[in-house]
């Protein structure tokens, strides 16, 4: 039996075959899925460019039907008055049908009219599911308009004057007095499928209808039916907007009052929330100055459906939700401007706080100069997609498993055993050991091996039998004394050993010296602990040119600036929770992030002011300000950062002066932590034009930080 042969460390060639083999199976996996996943996602694109369009055209189709019902509902009302069905002045039949209409319109607050007198007819919609009757009548009977000349059109211009009186300074000794205010609740009741009254009580409080921005809006337009713009409902603090049109007496033609139809921003959200699942990303619709009108998510638009102050809708950057603030990055990255928007506008947007990708449309809305808008996140379209991902990568690993069994066991008997009884065959050989039987099995295989093992038992028949050949000759040698003595022979032996191991230990080229043989490892320690220091310090020009890149403004810069300041970068890291630089500092150096998170903190605040991430800068608004740094950085956790000295990054920018556009948004987007610049420049500085805001003042110091002009503080 031969000997098991002693392998150097390293890969058996047992699991180099396989290997190689699952690389080659994992190859074909890869050449059939990565194609298949480009394919899947260029497809989704498709599909999501079709689902934004027939979206789209759905929503604006229900947007027509939403204010095609406010004006059919007000269409009711005008009708019933011009063809008596109703009296005017009738505050039992008017209050039913108000009613009625609010029921059957569930996306509706108000139903309502004003009177010419200052009264008031009015059915409420509430949160809890029922529903107020609002009348506030100042005179006997409901809207009565007393005729010229009469003593009732006397004390109604007087009333009027003195409400407009109180309108401007509302100074209580300046009331008109107050109308009869009487509110009655309604209830639904399925059952009997109608409008029950469960509760009755009065009010005291002044109120003049023409007074109100509907009825005003009303008489804009006679004739005609006006939107008024977004303001707060008096009953209710509810935030909303009316379409108001203007009712004339069919014989006098003298306004008797307007006619409204409100409607709550919550009613719009919740309109969008019946299109569009949270699940599914986000509807939502803006006014013509950017103003964030409604979402199909109502929790974002909480504070603002309900208001005791102004009515003031929010911008999209104001609003703390993640969808919308990538929407506010991807309309500033791709110059979205909504007055100008004609048609429907698709485009992506990667989000890195997220990693992930986001899909955005926007189109005229069709009614009231609106925009309505869609964000969807990219898994939304890709869920069944990544999950038939998932399906084929565990079906893969599962076939590479059991291929890596299988080929494992086949390289094993017909490669690995038969190369191993050779190898074994070949030590036994060296070592005088070989049994012609151990390669017997071996060599009756008809291919390659068996042939390569039929040839090592002839040559070892051949080296058998010179050897014994040598040792008879050797023997005769001794016996005769006609050849060396066997001491002569042994001595010789062991010369030519110690000349090969002296050759073996000579110097080294290098150094001139052998490293004695229980230091090598120590040896090896140093260069591996040699080789990490220099791959940490290592920086890669590329790499920093790559994050400068992230940022608009030096991303603008020619390639050759932006490469010569990637060069000069000086490597820095911090472990978490260290101070890099603090505020009144002076800004001595420029940082860009490439990895980790730092905080800016202010000595006026408690929270961090900001938190920054990779690619973003530190310090560059301070140098081009001319003034310390104004917050402290603090490493949130280990940080490493890219640093630019301040002459390299002064000189290069301003020999690029047509940046300085693309800066002047970065002034506002990070005006927060400039706040504290107020200590460092001089609110009345000649230089400074006159009755400049801080933030026209900040880009003024800029332009003079630009072109060499500093003002000294």
């Amino acid at each position: 039996m031969s000997p098991s042969p002693t392998f150097k460390h390293g890969l058996s060639i047992k699991v180099k075959l396989t290997s190689t083999m699952l690389l080659g199976i994992a190859a074909i996996a890869a050449i059939v899925h990565f194609p298949w996943v480009y394919t899947s996602r260029r497809n989704v694109q498709q599909m999501v460019s079709q689902l934004h369009e027939e979206s789209f055209r759905g929503a604006q189709n229900d947007a027509a039907a939403f204010f095609d019902n406010v004006l059919g509902t007000q269409h009711v009302i005008l009708s019933s008055f011009k063809n008596a069905l109703i009296e005017l002045e009738d505050p039992s039949a008017q209050g039913q049908l108000y009613l009625n209409l609010l029921h059957a319109q569930e996306h509706l607050a108000w139903v309502q009219i004003g009177f010419a007198n200052g009264d008031f007819l009015g059915a409420q919609r509430r949160d809890d599911g029922l529903y107020h009757l609002d009348k506030r009548q100042w005179g006997d009977r409901l809207g009565e308009l007393g005729e010229p000349g009469s003593e009732l059109a006397a004390e109604q211009a007087e009333r009027e004057q003195q409400a407009q009186v109180y309108a401007q300074t509302e100074a209580p000794s300046d009331l008109p007095g107050k109308p009869d205010w009487q509110v009655e609740t309604y209830q639904f009741i399925p059952q009997d499928r109608a409008l029950t009254q469960v509760d009755s009580r009065q009010r005291d409080e002044f109120y003049y209808a023409p007074l109100r921005p509907y009825y005003q809006a009303g008489l804009e337009n006679l004739g005609g039916t006006v939107w008024t713009d977004v303001y707060r409902f008096r009953t209710g603090n509810v935030v909303g907007l009316d379409a108001a049109t203007a009712y004339r007496d069919p014989q006098t033609g003298v306004v008797r009052g307007v006619i409204s139809i409100s409607i709550g921003l919550r009613q719009i959200s919740e309109y969008l929330a019946d299109i569009r699942s949270p699940s599914k990303g986000l509807l939502f619709i803006l006014d013509r100055q950017g103003n964030l009108v409604a979402a199909s998510n109502p929790t974002i638009l909480a504070a603002t459906f309900e208001s005791t102050g102004g009515a003031e809708l929010p911008t999209m950057d104001r609003v703390d939700n993640p969808l919308l603030q990538v929407v506010d990055q991807a309309f500033e990255e791709n110059n979205i401007s909504l007055s100008a928007l004609a048609d429907i506008q698709e485009f992506s947007q990667y989000d890195s706080v997220t990693d992930e990708r986001y899909y955005i449309a926007v189109s005229p809305l069709g009614r009231l100069d609106w925009t309505i808008g869609s964000i969807t996140p990219e898994a939304v379209y890709l869920s069944s997609v990544n999950q038939n991902h998932r399906r084929l990568l565990i079906l893969v690993l599962g076939l590479l498993s059991g291929s890596l069994v299988v080929l494992w066991g086949i390289n094993d008997r017909l490669l690995i055993r038969p190369i191993v009884s050779i190898s074994g065959a070949a030590a036994a050989m060296e070592e005088g050991k070989f049994h012609h039987e151990a390669l017997i099995k071996t060599a009756q295989r008809e291919d390659e091996l068996g042939h390569l093992a039929e040839i090592f038992q002839n040559m070892a028949e051949v080296i058998g039998d010179r050897e014994k050949s040598l040792k008879a000759q050797i023997a005769d040698l001794r016996d005769s004394g006609t050849g060396m003595a066997g001491s002569q022979l042994e001595i010789a032996y062991y010369n030519a050993l110690l000349e090969r191991a002296t050759r073996l230990r000579s110097p080294l080229p290098e150094t001139g010296k052998f490293p004695p043989s229980g230091s090598l490892s120590a040896y090896y320690r140093i260069l591996k602990e040699r080789a990490e220091s220099v791959r940490s310090t290592r920086i890669s020009g590329a790499e920093v040119e790559r994050l400068l890149r992230i940022e608009n403004y030096l991303a603008s810069l020619p390639d050759g600036d932006l490469r010569e300041l990637a060069n000069s970068a000086q490597r820095e890291a911090f472990d978490a929770n260290v101070l890099i630089f603090q505020e009144g500092d002076v800004a001595q150096k420029v940082y860009v992030i490439a990895l980790g998170t730092v905080e800016l903190l202010s000595t006026s605040q408690d929270e961090p002011i900001r938190t920054l991430r990779t690619g973003q800068l530190l310090g560059d608004l301070n140098l081009m300000l001319n003034i310390p740094y104004t917050t402290s950085a603090r490493s949130r956790e280990d940080t490493v950062l890219f640093a630019f000295d301040s002459d390299t990054f002064s000189r290069i920018l301003r020999q690029n002066p047509q940046v300085i556009p693309a800066v002047e948004p970065r002034l506002i987007r990070y005006q927060d932590t400039l706040i504290d610049a107020q200590i460092w420049i001089g609110e009345e500085h000649s230089q400074f034009e006159a009755g400049a805001t801080w933030l026209e003042m900040l880009n003024q110091q800029l332009h003079h930080w630009w072109h060499g002009q500093l003002i000294e503080h």
